[in-house]
């Protein structure tokens, strides 16, 4: 199913004496089984002109230029709802989002070996390895995407967090982002490991704007929620101190692995305001019953008002 909340975010900024104004918009996807798939997308615009009534209302209204999606995806390492790997599926969802930035999650370089892609099993011969990220990259500027802003110079930006020699296979596994327009700059964090052998977790940031960050992470499965909070606590203090913390406007997105009652998502909600949706993000049984693991928070002087949250169930990737 699909639910919908509208509110309005008004993004303000003041800087050398001059206000500017941006409202803001999400839209947050559900996570699906087997297949892994997430989609937030959050829409930032600045104000426009009042439009007229178009006198053909039955034909869709084109997104203005100046609207900006944030969209996170929690691709699985490629492989879609059939248990297919499948990378251009990735790219048909991100291409219908009409994402403007993506933070993605469960992404490979090189992963691919003995029935393995990264931390996902298909449990049959494994294509030859590929950098999924840029391989995603590319094929966004080729299917479709070049006429909606996609290109060589856009953004593509890894952190490899987990080595996947230390479980006796080749590549990397970890996140990154993905965007239409070339990042300022780009910050990575790899989180302390609290227990021997769990799989290297970290965030990762790019810097669009000057005082603009969006960040993406994928916290430690771990069932007690400890791992989560000590690595909430890490990625808070860097935010501070490497981000700008109250100075900055930052976008923070991904995968918790935390339910709302843990610790972590509540010190994430003191320090950037409540994730911005409702909505179960893991359906544990057919019927749709789920919990919620995915959340988008959003913080500074400008973030005040959100446009859309929108969840979308149906999602092939």
């Amino acid at each position: 199913g699909t639910a919908c909340m509208e509110l309005d975010l008004l993004l303000s900024r003041v800087k050398a004496g001059r206000l500017r104004f941006l409202p803001l918009a999400l839209l947050h996807s559900v996570i699906l089984i087997p297949s892994l798939a997430i989609c937030i997308i959050q829409t930032l615009t600045k104000p426009v002109p009042a439009i007229k009534p178009a006198d053909k209302p039955s034909k869709p209204r084109k997104r203005p230029k100046s609207l900006l999606r944030v969209m996170t995806f929690n691709i699985r390492c490629g492989v879609d709802r059939s248990s297919t790997y499948n990378l251009s599926r990735c790219v048909a969802s991100i291409l219908c989002a009409d994402a403007d930035i993506v933070l993605i999650q469960e992404v490979s370089d090189g992963g691919y070996d003995k029935g393995w892609i990264g931390t996902t099993f298909v449990g049959e011969q494994t294509p030859e390895p590929v950098e999924q990220l840029v391989e995603i990259h590319k094929m966004l500027a080729e299917e479709g995407g070049r006429g909606k802003g996609w290109s060589e110079n856009s953004t593509a930006e890894y952190l490899g967090a987990f080595e996947l020699k230390e479980i006796g296979r080749r590549g990397t596994y970890g996140i990154g982002i993905l965007a239409k327009q070339p990042a300022k700059t780009t910050k990575r964090l790899v989180y302390n490991s609290f227990v021997e052998g769990r799989q290297g977790r970290g965030a990762i940031a790019c810097q669009f704007e000057e005082n603009l960050w969006c960040v993406c992470t994928h916290l430690q499965h771990d069932p007690t929620g400890y791992e989560q909070e000590h690595q909430v606590v890490e990625l808070l203090g860097w935010i501070e101190s490497e981000l700008g913390g109250g100075q900055s406007d930052i976008i923070v997105g991904g995968d918790f692995n935390a339910i709302p009652r843990f610790r972590g998502v509540r010190l994430m909600e003191e320090a950037m305001g409540q994730g911005r949706t409702v909505q179960t993000t893991f359906p544990l049984t057919k019927s749709g019953t789920g919990i919620r693991l995915d959340y988008l928070f959003v913080r500074g002087d400008g973030l005040r008002r959100l446009g859309g949250n929108k969840v979308l169930c149906k999602d092939e990737a």
